[in-house]
């Protein structure tokens, strides 16, 4: 650490005596210049001494705004021949923060009964800060606005009438101001409710945005909000301050873990409890147990779990294949109608990290493999027991029964769907294991292929070579239940592929 040393005033002192009166030099010095509230204040009094002597030091720290006293402390100090000592110290407690102090030492001799000469001094000087609180990290799609029109963009302005009168001329107006850790953000997602429960109609007026139902997405920041009637917003019932400047506030917690920093935004009313250290465990769990079915350690992980109001890009849930896992844990009448925020975002945090171990093997995958990465995602954390098997199958997205075949994806596809389809086949067949998933992900043939092509015989080919290679046995059979073509045969498959 740095060291401030400011060398003491050398006073000689006249000791009655004859002998010549000693050369008495002080130091005092600092373990650094600056601290945070709850570092310790530590330092150090150099004594320096030409003859034996017997005295005290004395150490004091004063608020240089007040000129009070916060410490002080003596220490006795003796020299049977000329030399030199130093005496720690620790200011305690650690002063006021945004504060600056003087720490002044001196030394007194008491080589006589009654003499209390002064015989050097030094000073030096620090200052408390307050800890500044961390930025929150964001998900890709948010920022931090710079200024309070967040750029300059125009703020999106929003009429809210009642039902019988859509395109009423409300007469006022609040600004909506989403914030994070008090700290705007640039975009939000918010629903307007009317508490009496009569039918209120939003309409965008103007900016960035759109407005679907009560439901206002906010390309920009903030909001003008206009209405003559008494509605709240967001899930949290909160009420405009009409003429004014409505706040949406939301705060963040951050957990640290070998396996994963966790940050949780939520409400000031809400996740209260022990929430936020269960989401942070249920993910560590998760990283763990997956990591080694699959034998695969990215590194630590940094997840941000989210309500929906920050979920403006997508449903909210992503990994970025660079380490970060972005949640959406919806809202409250949603968390409510599922039974807890754990079985709304811990299955989808299961499937969100398989991606991230598939990105580590992505090379082993070469082609389009965005179905393959996907279906593999839910196959892989249903194995593991993370995922319920409701979200694997057999009913897709899109209302496609996978137990009559994938054929019917072809006709509007859709990536999950098409993804999950042939490994509901595995699971079909009960070949669906923790090493089964596995393999797939780091498989022992590398083939170029369309894994969201499911009318390819390239593809049904390359799926019956990993799906047999896996499971141990000619998977052809979960190829042929799936509809898609092939050439007969895990042997067959091999050849044509060129294997």
């Amino acid at each position: 650490m740095a060291t401030l040393v400011v060398i003491g005033l050398s006073l000689l002192h006249q000791v009655a005596s004859a002998h010549q009166p000693p050369t008495v030099a002080l130091e005092v010095s600092l373990s650094a210049p600056e601290y945070q509230p709850d570092e310790a204040v530590t330092g150090e009094v150099q004594i320096t001494t030409s003859e034996p002597l017997v005295g005290r030091v004395r150490v004091v720290a004063i608020d240089e705004a007040t000129g009070l006293r916060v410490y002080r402390e003596l220490f006795s100090v003796r020299f049977r021949r000329a030399g030199t000592k130093r005496i720690p110290f620790t200011v305690v407690p650690t002063p006021a923060p945004n504060n600056s102090y003087r720490v002044v030492a001196t030394l007194f001799s008491l080589d006589a009964p009654h003499d209390r000469t002064r015989l050097a001094k030094a000073t030096t000087e620090f200052s408390v800060h307050a800890a500044e609180t961390p930025i929150a990290p964001l998900p890709f799609w948010l920022s931090y606005c710079a200024d309070p029109t967040c750029g300059g963009q125009p703020p999106l302005v929003v009429n809210v009438c009642p039902e019988t009168n859509p395109s009423c001329s409300p007469s006022r107006q609040t600004t909506v101001v989403p914030l994070l850790d008090g700290r705007q953000i640039n975009q939000v997602l918010f629903p307007i409710q009317n508490p009496n429960g009569t039918g209120v109609t939003a309409t965008l007026v103007s900016g960035s945005g759109s407005v679907i139902g009560s439901l206002v997405l906010s390309r920009t920041s903030p909001v003008i909000l206009k209405s003559d009637v008494d509605v709240t917003l967001s899930y949290y019932n909160v009420s405009p301050v009409w003429g004014g400047t409505t706040n949406l506030e939301f705060v963040s917690v951050t957990l640290t873990s070998a396996e994963v920093v966790t940050t949780v935004y939520r409400h000031p009313t809400f996740l209260v409890n022990d929430e936020v250290t269960q989401l942070h465990d249920r993910s560590r769990e998760i990283i763990s147990v997956e990591s080694q079915i699959a034998g695969i350690d990215p590194g630590q992980m940094h997840a941000i779990f989210m309500p929906s109001e920050f979920a403006t890009l997508g449903e909210g849930n992503f990994s970025t294949g660079n380490l970060n896992i972005f949640m959406n844990y919806a809202n409250p009448p949603y968390i409510d109608a599922l039974g807890s925020i754990y079985a709304v975002v811990m299955p989808r945090f299961a499937h969100e990290y398989v991606h991230e171990l598939f990105s580590e093997v992505a090379q082993s995958h070469p082609g389009n493999y965005d179905c393959l990465n996907e279906g593999l995602a839910d196959a892989f954390a249903f194995a593991a027991g993370f995922l319920p098997e409701q979200d694997f199958g057999p009913v897709g997205l899109r209302g496609t029964d996978f137990n009559q075949g994938c054929a019917a994806i072809t006709q509007d596809p859709e990536i999950h769907d098409a993804g999950n389809c042939p490994f509901w086949q595995v699971h079909r067949l009960g070949q669906l294991s923790q090493s089964f998933v596995a393999s797939v992900l780091s498989p022992q043939h590398v083939i170029a292929f369309d894994s969201c092509n499911l009318t390819s015989a390239q593809t049904g080919n390359a799926l019956i070579v990993l799906f047999s290679e896996a499971a141990g046995v000619d998977m052809t059979q979960a190829i042929d239940m799936a509809e898609i073509p092939n050439a007969g045969s895990y042997e067959a498959a091999k050849q044509a592929l060129g294997l």
